[in-house]
């Protein structure tokens, strides 16, 4: 019985659910590539869905978000700051379809990577996001900066 219950803990429940809102909310079963629909929202552990990295340790949080070229299309979903402190890389490279404005909420995630080239964002960088990288320092951000305005102190690593 224990291993039934521990399989919907609440911190696992809540990462389905964040990553069931991404695939949803940006368009997974019709704009999604094939490498990442035959995967997302299986039987199989979230831990082992087309770029979704969880945590060694039991507790199975999504740590890393590898989404390059993935067919993504619309807005990012807010619930994907459910996936909370323990997401460190968020990798949207090469998502045309992603439009909008970049989520301010991302600067309040315990990001150590965000990667957004060849998104179709547009506007300007989120005060919050300048916010985190001016406290860590090492926080690596790369963005198309001819398509988002950015202050040169928050992206300094620019895909022009």
């Amino acid at each position: 019985k224990a291993d039934v219950y521990e399989a919907y803990a609440p911190e696992r429940l809540q990462q389905i659910y964040s990553l069931a809102c991404l695939y949803y909310g940006t368009n997974g079963p019709t704009s999604w590539t094939e490498r990442f629909t035959k995967s997302w929202l299986s039987t199989d552990s979230y831990c082992f869905w087309h770029g979704v990295r969880c945590n060694g340790h039991d507790e199975h949080l999504v740590t890393r978000l590898d989404l390059y070229d993935g067919g993504l299309q619309g807005n990012l979903v807010p619930e994907l700051q459910l996936l909370g402190s323990s997401l460190d890389y968020l990798l949207l490279d090469g998502n045309a379809g992603l439009t909008g404005e970049i989520p301010s909420y991302l600067g309040g995630m315990s990001l150590a990577s965000l990667t957004m080239t060849e998104c179709g964002f547009s506007g300007s960088m989120p005060g919050a996001i300048c916010d985190h990288h001016e406290l860590h320092p090492s926080f690596n951000l790369l963005v198309d900066c001819d398509k988002i305005f950015c202050q040169p102190a928050c992206c300094e690593n620019c895909d022009l």
